[in-house]
């Protein structure tokens, strides 16, 4: 098995290819994350003041950046080099623990966890720049100094705005169905916040229900969408509508790997171009590898295949 190594040229037929995957999967991948925060805000406020209402999970919110942020039942040895596992926008950690024990073996193994997902709380104003601030400070208050960051969808935008502007502190990167800038059209943006005003829940269930051709696995995607909490969800969204790291992507040194679906890479003849076409094409030391047959819950759908192909990209790197 290889992974693909070579300069990126963008292309007209790869940026057709690109805005018709991206508006059919906007929510789920997070390239094209169009939620918007008002029509959001205006349904969830009215919520709110209608006791009739049914309500969604609520936190206690916090201002503190590392407060329950992050994981510390780490697996495998501990004198191994650790590999720090980001979930979506969405997800929670436990989404990584069927991949886990295919790299546990050779690695030590932390499953991050964003504010507002799964068992963490949220935060009082949540971004991608502050869940960056909230990894620092996880990854100091754990002394984990040099690890191998590994991120899917909006936590792939969280491990790469961490690695450009900290690359003397990231020994490796993987993002995965993840893309350095926000290519979301205006009207796209605008079609998807009327839909949402419309109806929130409906319009989230109904883009995490097609994330995957295994139903088990599009029944716990959109369980875990509609527990997150709510204003986390289309805050982080918010703050990637603007979303542009090109220019520090290509000044970071740090290798990386870029793992996609078919969704992400619908065309296996113009990856290369899809990808510069996402932003890729500035990158100093890019690898890039298509999983065929996988939604955006690759590590779900195929562990066993994404753990060998971090692996053997890891393995190529010391040689």
């Amino acid at each position: 098995m290889s992974v693909n190594s070579r300069p990126l040229n963008g292309a007209p037929v790869a940026r057709r290819l690109l805005r018709k995957a991206a508006a059919k999967t906007a929510v789920a991948i997070g390239i094209a994350a169009v939620l918007m925060l008002a029509a959001a805000a205006t349904r969830i406020a009215a919520a709110d003041q209608d006791p009739a209402a049914p309500k969604q999970q609520r936190w206690s919110r916090t201002t503190d950046r590392s407060e329950r942020a992050g994981r510390t039942d780490a697996t495998g040895p501990t004198d191994a080099v650790e590999v720090v596992l980001i979930h979506g926008l969405g997800a929670s950690a436990a989404i990584w623990d069927s991949l886990k024990p295919f790299l546990g073996g050779a690695y030590r193994i932390f499953a991050y966890e964003i504010h507002g997902h799964g068992t963490t709380k949220p935060l009082a104003d949540p971004t991608i720049d502050g869940e960056a601030t909230a990894l620092a400070a996880w990854l100091g208050a754990h002394q984990v100094e040099h690890p191998i960051l590994v991120g899917h969808g909006l936590g792939g935008m969280i491990a790469m705005h961490y690695t450009f502007h900290h690359p003397d502190r990231v020994a490796r990167l993987v993002v995965i169905d993840t893309a350095p800038r926000q290519l979301a059209s205006s009207e796209l943006k605008a079609s998807v916040a009327q839909r949402l005003l419309e109806d929130y829940d409906r319009f989230v269930a109904s883009h995490y229900v097609a994330i995957s051709t295994d139903e088990e696995i599009c029944r716990r995607a959109v369980d875990m969408a509609l527990r997150t909490d709510s204003t986390s969800f289309v805050s982080l969204l918010l703050s990637s509508f603007d979303w542009d790291l090109t220019e520090l992507l290509a000044q970071s040194p740090v290798p990386m790997l870029v793992i996609g679906s078919d969704a992400y890479l619908p065309d296996s003849e113009h990856e290369d171009q899809i990808l510069a076409a996402y932003g890729f094409g500035g990158a100093q030391n890019l690898s890039f590898r298509r999983i065929e047959g996988t939604g955006h819950y690759l590590m779900l759908e195929k562990p066993t295949y994404v753990a060998s192909v971090i692996q053997v990209w890891l393995r190529s790197l010391r040689r």
